[in-house]
């Protein structure tokens, strides 16, 4: 964060290694004080699918330090999805969790 250069890091959510996804959770995960996120919930819900369970782990509790409820993660982790099935799956989990305002969810699928 001293040298400013998190916007570069947040690509690497996505690199090969496991080591180096787990690093960039770390640092584009947290909410800068008063500034706007590097990495969006959605790109931190993708990571709730990587393969290294530190990974996941470190991504989820990213999204829960940023606000969101156990709820919101759940339907997060359907709409980003790798399988498309499980994506669809978000319809089912939007009308069961009787969610107030389904519109941002469906743009966003």
């Amino acid at each position: 964060p001293e040298v400013g250069l998190l916007k570069e890091v947040a690509p690497l959510l996505a690199d090969g290694s496991p080591e180096v996804r787990r690093a960039a959770v770390l640092a584009v995960g947290p909410l800068p004080a008063g500034g706007e996120p590097v990495a969006s919930d959605d790109d931190l819900s993708r990571c709730l699918h990587d393969p290294d369970a530190e990974v996941r782990e470190a991504a989820l509790n990213a999204l829960f330090d940023r606000g969101l409820t156990p709820e919101q993660v759940a339907l997060a982790r359907r709409l980003t999805d790798p399988d498309p099935a499980g994506r669809l799956g978000l319809l089912v989990e939007l009308r069961r969790a009787a969610v107030a305002n389904p519109g941002p969810w469906l743009e966003r699928l």
